[in-house]
């Protein structure tokens, strides 16, 4: 069956199919955004301890200091 075929057929067992396979990749891609969601926030919170914690060692003065 092709897929034009298939989504122009409205007989209960192809809408079952349908609803169930659409039911499958709406579940899919919410425990993707889940898994995705909780590494991205981790590494935003390394990234954001990483920069407080950061030196840059001296303000402009200093650095002019160093250039001249």
């Amino acid at each position: 069956m092709k897929l034009l075929d298939f989504w122009k057929d409205e007989s209960g067992v192809f809408v079952v199919d349908y609803s169930v396979m659409t039911a499958m990749v709406v579940g899919l891609g919410l425990a993707v955004t889940v898994i995705v969601a909780g590494g991205a926030e981790d590494l935003t919170g390394e990234t954001q301890r990483d920069l407080v914690a950061f030196d840059a060692g001296g303000g402009f003065d200093e650095m002019q200091e160093i250039l001249e």
